[in-house]
């Protein structure tokens, strides 16, 4: 799923993993904090800024690289 282009998805999908957290026996009222984690996460590589990357002289394919390089260190 592509949530660079629908962030929507990911919150569908987040909910959902806290759903199937909450519906284990034992976890119930146990907190399920890695859907925060997993969105702060996924925040900071949406901050990545495309513009700043042609500005520092990427062209072509290369924006894409490292785009997906500077979101993995984000």
């Amino acid at each position: 799923f592509d949530v660079w282009r629908k962030s929507e998805r990911l919150k569908d999908i987040l909910i959902c993993c806290q759903a199937d957290h909450a519906g284990r026996k034992g976890l119930e009222d146990l907190p399920y904090p890695q859907a925060g984690i997993f969105m702060l996460a996924y925040q900071a590589a949406a901050s990545v800024d495309v513009q700043a990357i042609i500005q520092d002289g990427f062209k072509g394919p290369a924006i894409r690289d490292e785009q997906e390089k500077r979101r993995i260190e984000a």
